[in-house]
């Protein structure tokens, strides 16, 4: 027998940080909606852009920590409700500013008050909410430590092994 055939894959921390990163996805976004604030996407790049004064597509992904892509369709919902401005910048055709409206901060706003609500009903108590903050920056910065290894390594690999 392998190590898959004898793990239960229910009890490994891969699961659980799984379905707890969904079920609070699921959660924060069903909550936004019911209370017709919009999702929790978009409550992600309104944080990051009301942070300052206005932000490339690029700047935003990078901050998220995803695609362009996914941010342009972000942006594109957000601009057409109303909660962002696009602003082209001189001399660059391509590249758009995003900031904040004034309904966008409103939004924000109410998003944050009905979420905290939920986060304290969640955790119970301030200990265990700053506890548990705590223990996710360390697993943030151990993953990113580990991710910028893996690319340090990865172009020395490739020469190694195109000089064998």
């Amino acid at each position: 027998m392998t190590k898959v055939d004898n793990t239960d894959f229910n009890q490994t921390y891969l699961h659980k940080l799984h379905i707890l990163t969904n079920s609070l996805d699921r959660l924060f976004d069903q909550t936004l909606r019911m209370h017709d604030c919009p999702g929790l996407s978009q409550l992600m790049l309104m944080l990051v852009v009301a942070k300052q004064s206005s932000l490339s597509s690029a700047d935003i992904a990078k901050s998220l920590d995803i695609s362009r892509a996914a941010v342009s369709r972000q942006i594109d919902i957000a601009n057409e409700e109303g909660r962002v401005e696009l602003k082209s910048v001189k001399g660059d055709k391509r590249t758009q500013l995003v900031s904040l409206t004034h309904k966008g901060r409103e939004s924000a706003e109410k998003s944050i008050s009905i979420l905290e609500r939920y986060v304290f009903n969640i955790f119970n108590h301030q200990d265990t909410q700053t506890s548990l903050m705590n223990h996710i920056d360390t697993l943030t910065q151990n993953t990113r430590k580990v991710l910028q290894e893996q690319v340090l390594k990865r172009p020395a690999q490739k020469l190694l092994s195109e000089k064998e």
